[in-house]
């Protein structure tokens, strides 16, 4: 996972962001929305690095983050679940998060060398049935002790301290907004889903600071698995580009993030994506991670292989097994029907719940027929019932 400061270097404060280190490559008045030509002489790792670096916004990507922005303000702080298919571009939701709180909070970080807005580690994954929580403790305190020592401050840890109160001290130390976990899908895997929440929910209750876990499909366990844990999240559905015949207006954002890319592929003649849009939307299941990482090997292939371009044949044999994309198409379904059914009005679920809590007509009614119920006597055995007797004419 890149260090803090090697995602600041990495992302410009662009729409497109240009890679820091390539933006001087341009001619005065040279079109930034594609490479600069200057690219093409450098050699073949230049070119690899230059795409590898390369930041794509699009509609989905900038909604969830603009979301957790704001979520960052909220007095309240619910764990917040970033939840989407993998690959879909979680990590890359991460970085930008972190270059935006930091940009927004320069001036304070100038005037106050400890202070950091924004944290993150990546969650372990564990063998074992215990979550090794000191080892991603550990994890946190030092990336947000990290360069500190750079800059004249000296970390205060006492030697009985245990890894989680070091982390709970530099948190506060330096008064952290957002600590992200990625690839928090690890937390789902040990034994004890409800021993990770109650971990994360004494740091909530211990520090002023949020907490962000970004993770694939298999995060759906962590929302409501009991009142107690469902009412102390709040999820954001990082979901994949709809095809065609699900959403046109989705499938054309699908189309707008392919011909970024193909005017930031460093090769020339440049690939003719937007006319393939339905072959590259099938094997990447619109996922903007997939699909990137599926440019880079065909680029580096083509590059190493001393083609002209990058040839249909070429993203053909770098594109993932038809089994893999099964699996993963199989995990999309079940976890966009989750969400599906978790947005939708569900009336059955809704009567249940005036049922519970005895509100609404029916509730009224059903109480009302048990005090009856309880008012009616019962007569024992052999008793008479209450009646008057008919009058009998005297004789």
């Amino acid at each position: 996972m890149k260090t803090y400061d090697e995602i600041l270097n990495s992302i410009s404060n662009e729409l497109n962001g240009i890679p820091k280190k390539y933006d001087e490559l341009y001619e005065p008045g040279e079109d930034h929305s594609h490479f600069p030509k200057r690219l093409l002489d450098l050699p073949k790792e230049d070119r690899i690095e230059y795409f590898d670096s390369k930041r794509i916004s699009h509609k989905n990507l900038d909604q969830i983050t603009n979301k957790i922005l704001t979520y960052c303000s909220y007095p309240v702080r619910p764990i917040g679940l970033i939840i989407g298919p993998t690959n879909v571009g979680k990590t890359t939701i991460l970085e930008k998060v972190v270059y935006s709180l930091t940009m927004q909070n320069i001036q304070k970080m100038e005037e106050n060398a400890g202070y950091i807005p924004v944290g993150f580690c990546e969650a372990l994954n564990s063998v074992k049935k215990i979550y090794p929580w000191n080892y991603v403790y550990k994890l946190g305190y030092e990336m947000l002790n990290e360069g500190l020592t750079k800059r004249g401050i000296s970390p205060s840890f006492r030697g009985d301290d245990t890894p989680r109160m070091a982390f709970i001290k530099a948190l506060k130390q330096r008064d952290v907004k957002i600590f992200q976990f990625d690839e928090a899908h690890n937390l789902i895997y040990a034994a004890d889903i409800q021993a990770q929440h109650d971990e994360l929910k004494t740091c909530t209750n211990l520090v002023n600071t949020h907490f962000l876990l970004y993770g694939t499909y298999d995060l759906i366990q962590f929302i409501n698995p009991n009142s107690q844990l469902g009412l102390r999240t709040i999820e954001y559905h990082f979901q994949r580009y709809l095809p065609l015949e699900a959403n046109e207006e989705d499938f054309s954002e699908f189309c707008k993030v392919l011909i970024n890319f193909q005017n930031f592929l460093p090769v020339d003649p440049p690939p003719d994506l937007y006319d393939k849009a339905e072959f590259f939307y099938f094997h990447s299941a619109g996922c903007i991670g997939l699909l990137k990482r599926w440019f880079l090997k065909s680029l580096s292939d083509a590059l190493f292989s001393n083609e002209k371009g990058i040839s249909e044949a070429c993203f053909r044999r770098n594109s993932e097994p038809e089994g893999k994309l099964l699996t993963l198409a199989n995990e999309i379904s079940v976890g966009e029907r989750f969400f599906k059914e978790q947005s939708s009005t569900n009336l059955f679920v809704e009567e249940q719940i005036e049922k519970k809590l005895g509100i609404g007509k029916d509730a009224k009614q059903e109480n009302y027929s048990q005090n009856q119920s309880k008012r009616t006597r019962r007569n024992k055995p052999f008793r008479r019932k209450p009646c008057r007797d008919p009058l009998v004419p005297n004789q």
